[in-house]
């Protein structure tokens, strides 16, 4: 009777503020017997909300992560090895199912935080814009949409887009997208 009292398994969610979607509440949770329900309402709201943090980390040999996409991907590239110029790369044994509905937006930022810095997207379902810039621009039109608002942001993109700065590409389902280290990115989820 005196066992300490085990938490109830969560997600890790970024739900988007209605009024500005480069400002989103980062590291909130929802109850996985409750996800359903949130994700429900978000699509009905209009609201997005996504998960830039459900991982499954391969590298302990377990049986796997128990979701047949990631499963079947990681034993194709298990052995995939990469030459780069001189040096070879190896498939990051640590792989990201992330997942947002129609109104989710990510701020430009680069997928550095693990080694070999190239990121695969596959998108499975529905559709993403992804926005490339140079990183430093990236970086400013994340600041400008924060702090600034969705106006301010719009004419900053405008501007770029008129100089011919800055690339788009919209990736659906079944289609792959490489990134690469050299820039910033955002992803937006249209409705």
């Amino acid at each position: 009777a005196g066992g300490a009292a085990t938490e109830a398994p969560t997600a890790s969610l970024y739900r988007v503020d209605p009024s500005n979607h480069f400002l989103t509440a980062a590291d909130t949770s929802a109850p996985l017997d409750s996800l359903g329900d949130e994700v429900r309402l978000r699509i009905a709201s209009g609201r997005g909300v996504g998960s830039l943090n459900t991982t499954f980390d391969f590298a302990s040999g377990e049986s796997g992560s128990g979701v047949p996409l990631l499963d079947g991907y990681w034993e194709r590239l298990d052995d995939a090895s990469y030459v780069v110029g001189e040096g070879v790369a190896r498939l990051n044994p640590r792989l990201y199912l992330i997942w947002k509905t129609a109104g989710y937006c990510t701020p430009y930022h680069q997928d550095v935080h693990v080694p070999p810095h190239f990121t695969l997207y596959n998108q499975t379902s529905g559709a993403s814009a992804f926005h490339f810039l140079p990183l430093l621009l990236g970086e400013y039109a994340t600041l400008v949409g924060r702090r600034d608002g969705p106006s301010r942001l719009k004419e900053l993109l405008q501007r770029l887009d008129r100089e011919g700065v800055g690339e788009v590409a919209t990736l659906g389902p079944k289609q792959m997208l490489l990134i690469l280290p050299g820039g910033a990115h955002g992803v937006y989820v249209p409705r």
